[in-house]
């Protein structure tokens, strides 16, 4: 007679269910940090279009768009992964790239205006004279221009760390997508399917 609390499983399948799980939690969390990129995405994107009606900037209109296709394909990726789809990994990696490339697009306008736009101390000094002694014996063009290249310089290397961090670590989630469809027999991968259904 079988125990009532007895497991149907032998303690061998018990424990290819567990490493199984494990190895499913590992592709679990990265869907959930693709899912996490996307919604943060989304929050820039709908800000972003949102001042670029408000202030009519092309600009923003631009980095809005551009936020909002890397938010859907953050979702996207997401789903993947969490279909056990192989290709999600290099699908989100190449999308933090694309992300990275609109950031440094983006400094790279912005440190361009700063270099060629007109001195905005001296119209300053112009407008309010009382002002201008304060300003006297300074090159307040080439602080504008150190300051544009300084900040988005510094925009653009931070980006680089952050993005290229995320991207590695989406990429290197196709491994173990990889291990799980290789190392888990198929009625366990049934099983966990079903479970996550309920």
């Amino acid at each position: 007679m079988v125990e009532p609390n007895a497991s149907p499983l032998s303690p061998q399948q018990l424990e290819q269910v567990t490493a199984a799980m494990r190895r499913l939690r590992t592709i679990r969390h990265a869907a959930a940090v693709a899912t996490f990129n996307a919604w943060g995405a989304a929050i820039f994107a709908t800000l972003s279009l949102l001042f670029s009606v408000i202030l009519f900037s092309w600009v923003g209109l631009i980095v809005g768009l551009g936020l909002a296709t890397v938010s859907f394909n953050e979702f996207r990726g997401a789903r993947m992964l969490r279909q056990l789809d192989v290709r999600g990994p290099r699908y989100l990696g190449f999308n933090q790239l694309g992300f990275l490339a609109l950031i440094i697009g983006y400094c790279c306008y912005m440190i361009y205006v700063g270099v060629t736009a007109p001195n905005a101390y001296e119209q300053i000094a112009a407008d309010y004279p009382q002002v201008a002694p304060m300003f006297a014996g300074l090159d307040m063009g080439m602080i504008q221009v150190a300051l544009a290249i300084v900040v988005y310089g510094l925009v653009i290397v931070l980006s680089a760390v952050l993005l290229g961090v995320n991207a590695v670590y989406d990429f290197t989630r196709a491994k173990h997508l990889r291990a799980y469809a290789q190392q888990t027999p198929s009625w366990i991968r049934d099983l966990l399917q079903r479970l996550a259904r309920l």
